[in-house]
């Protein structure tokens, strides 16, 4: 509560490579603007399942600029492709190459939430303050 009065964000940083002290200052001061806070706290946690690059969270934002996470851009959007066009096996390839030359990061905000409960195939997601009551709303399983 005196954290939020006072406008402070808690982030984490997870990293394969420290991050120097010029890029913590520069990771403050996105959040800062991107979450209208006044002061960022940031822990950094070293990871390096993710490749490359980066991932900060932020209460219920993520801003993921890892190879992991654009690995998993790419297979997502592939997927809906193949899943969208009912191919056949010739011409998957063609396809494949299309949404491979068609592909750009999208490192946008994506909020995220969390599992509170779990019971009669429904879950109870806390943190998805976009979501109304009932939405169905899509799912990735952290490993």
């Amino acid at each position: 509560m005196k954290e939020e009065m006072n406008h402070i964000t808690k982030a984490s940083l997870t990293y394969v490579t420290p991050p120097t002290d010029e890029q913590i200052a520069g990771v403050k001061k996105f959040l800062a603007k991107k979450l209208n806070a006044q002061e960022v706290e940031i822990e950094c946690v070293e990871d390096k399942s993710i490749g490359s690059g980066f991932v900060i969270r932020a209460g219920n934002h993520e801003f993921d600029w890892s190879a992991k996470g654009r690995m998993d851009q790419l297979q997502q959007k592939v997927q809906s492709a193949v899943s969208a066009n009912k191919v056949n096996q010739e011409d998957l390839i063609t396809l494949l190459k299309r949404e491979i030359d068609d592909f750009s990061l999208n490192a946008a905000d994506k909020e995220v939430g969390i599992v509170t409960s779990v019971a009669d195939a429904t879950a109870n997601v806390v943190g998805i303050n976009h979501a109304f009551y009932g939405e169905i709303v899509g799912a990735y399983i952290a490993e």
